[in-house]
């Protein structure tokens, strides 16, 4: 577990032992180190901490601070009569400089069929506690409030929850995260997934659970937010799925039941005046807003577990192209996954594309196909064989071109589109070809080993390891020496994700806190200052709650993410070399300059490959 500040991270060991890392330096000096790693002993905070079933760092407080669920004495429901709420959960604050961990606050009692724990972050703070049969919420100095999920519930624990209405489900084996807006994303072990809104009383003390069924997907084991409104659903019985939500309609419920119409005695207008000036408008009902989602799938990793029977035999309607007598090409058939995730699934050793016709080309050692004209489907088809090269027109039939400017009496080693144009490299000599007609011919001073393109440059490898940067201008090929010497291979690559490059990510954090920031005022202009102790204690509830809200909301958009690849970035351009010495180079293009430089890379460790024998 990390620390929602990333100040510590924790992991448990040995069912008792915590390993505790800090994550912020000793000093604000760069170059100090973190703080050592160390690991407490759990009994030796409270004798009573045994049997440890989960645990998470809480939000809003000044020092990394852990919640731990735990069961001092076991039960089963088979002991429900004798011995029941035997859950407790405690809160220990973490300082890593002294080491000094002391227990902040604890809720004992608590049912025995209790799960995990879920952090609910600011302002609302606290944590969730999910059991078998019910959902509490638990904060310090906070009066709890717990939801009954079915009827179970009632015989099996003693702790003071609500009756729930129209909601009849269980929570055992479900998987939970956090949304904005005090939203939890709940997918339970039938694959169906539900959204729980905390209806707040206007400060932080939670009065109601709304329950939401959203959509129904794959039996979850692991669940995580990822940014962007994304979410990933990890299934070990089913295809792992990447979720888009967005919200879709929304609807206001009142979250306060209304007070007494009638009192003893009947208020003067003046006492009712005064009752307002001090203690707010009480019968002010505020408002939850209850959003409608949709949930679009992105993309799935493909799952065949668990596997429970299979069989070999010869796949069917096999093309002849792919029938030999020293090969029998066998596919495996296996009755895979679970529930409503079962599938039947086939597994072939390769694919097996649709071929419409083929012939022999024994003498053929390489190929290219090109674009001409504009046009968004292949117009060429060139194959290079030994000594002479066949250009091939495609369309509705294959046919040879038979008058052309391409070069034809001699092998070609690279073929490609550059800038609209096509562009044939062969031993000693360059060719630009608009469709077949020639545009520029170039000469070269030495034989030819290897030619790679990335639109609009390109670079050109000689057999005695020089390269040359390669561009057309003004429709005439431009080649220029880099004085690069000693290169053995070399290839182009042109990046659109934004994240291969060598700018540093900024700092979001420093920036975002220096200035007057919109963070620093509630919806009236008031700064935090502004709110004072009487307002705190007898103003309108509904005005402060909602300045937290928006206060943590702004902080929320301070944190530093990881780079969006979803977002448009200009194409950059790289050469990646390497050398006779074994060392590996990036080049940034069209500058040739040097930002990467690896010694020895061809003594790294190999990457598995397929190869088949």
């Amino acid at each position: 577990r990390v620390d929602p500040e990333n100040r510590a991270a924790a992991m448990l060991i040995y069912g008792s032992r915590l390993v505790v890392v800090p994550l912020l330096k000793s000093s604000k000096s760069s170059t100090e180190p973190c703080h050592q790693s160390y690991v407490v002993d759990l009994k030796s905070l409270d004798e009573r901490v045994n049997n440890v079933k989960d645990f998470q760092f809480l939000h809003g407080y000044c020092e990394p601070t852990i919640v731990l669920l735990y069961e001092p004495l076991r039960t089963w429901p088979g002991r429900v009569a004798v011995r029941k709420d035997t859950c407790s959960i405690v809160a220990i604050a973490l300082n890593i400089r002294d080491k000094v961990h002391p227990s902040i606050w604890s809720q004992n009692n608590l049912p025995f069929d209790s799960l995990y724990v879920l952090p609910v972050p600011k302002p609302t703070a606290g944590v969730l506690v999910f059991a078998v049969n019910s959902l509490l919420y638990l904060n310090q100095a906070i009066p709890p409030f717990g939801m009954l999920l079915n009827s179970l519930a009632e015989y099996t624990t003693d702790f003071p929850v609500q009756k729930s209405t129209g909601i009849m489900l269980t929570l055992d084996d479900s998987q939970a995260v956090m949304m904005e807006d005090e939203r939890v994303f709940v997918s339970l072990k039938s694959g169906d997934i539900y959204l729980i809104t905390l209806i707040s009383d206007g400060m932080r003390s939670i009065k109601r659970f709304n329950w939401y069924k959203a959509a129904s997907s794959v039996l979850t084991s692991c669940i995580c937010m990822a940014t962007g409104n994304y979410i990933f659903l990890g299934s070990r019985f089913g295809n792992s799925i990447l979720l888009h939500y967005q919200e879709k309609s929304s609807v206001t419920a009142d979250i306060l039941e209304p007070i007494e119409q009638t009192t003893k005695r009947q208020k003067v207008t003046g006492e009712e005046d005064l009752d307002l000036e001090i203690f707010g408008n009480r019968k002010s009902k505020p408002d939850i807003r209850l959003s409608v989602y949709e949930f679009e799938v992105c993309d799935s990793l493909i799952n065949f577990s668990p596997i429970t029977q299979m069989t070999v035999g010869e796949a069917p309607y096999l093309s002849e192209e792919y029938k030999s007598d020293n090969h029998l090409d066998l596919e495996i058939v296996a009755c895979s996954g679970y529930g409503k995730n079962g599938a039947l699934s086939i597994f072939q050793n390769s694919i097996r594309p649709l071929v419409n016709s083929t012939f022999d080309l024994p003498t053929v050692y390489n190929m290219w196909t090109i674009y001409s004209n504009n046009n968004p489907f292949h117009s060429f088809l060139i194959l290079a064989k030994s000594d002479s090269t066949l250009i091939l027109h495609t369309g509705e039939d294959i046919a040879e071109v038979e008058e052309s400017d391409f070069i034809t009496d001699e092998t070609t080693v690279h073929v490609s589109n550059i800038q609209g144009f096509i562009l044939q490299v062969c031993a000693r000599s360059l060719l630009l070809l608009k469709d077949v007609t020639l545009v520029d011919k170039a000469e070269l001073p030495e034989t030819v080993q290897g030619v790679s393109v990335s639109d609009p440059y390109g670079a050109v490898l000689f057999k005695s390891g020089l390269v040359y940067f390669l561009t057309v201008e003004n429709n005439k090929i431009n080649l220029t020496d880099t004085s690069a010497s000693g290169v053995v291979c070399l290839t182009t690559y042109m990046d659109n994700s934004g994240i291969f490059t060598t700018e540093p990510r900024a700092n979001f954090s420093d920036s975002a806190t220096t200035g007057n920031t919109e963070s620093e005022m509630t919806g009236n202009g008031k700064t935090e200052e502004d709110i004072d102790e009487d307002m705190l204690l007898y103003g309108d509830t509904n005005e402060i709650f909602e300045h937290f809200k928006k206060q943590a909301a702004n902080e929320k958009l301070k944190e530093p993410g990881p780079p969006m690849i979803t977002q448009l970035h200009r194409p950059t351009h790289w050469c990646i070399l390497s050398r006779e010495d074994g060392a590996m180079e990036i080049r940034s293009l069209p500058s040739w300059e040097l930002l990467y430089f690896c010694r020895n890379f061809a003594l790294s460790p190999k990457v598995p490959y397929y190869n088949r024998l």
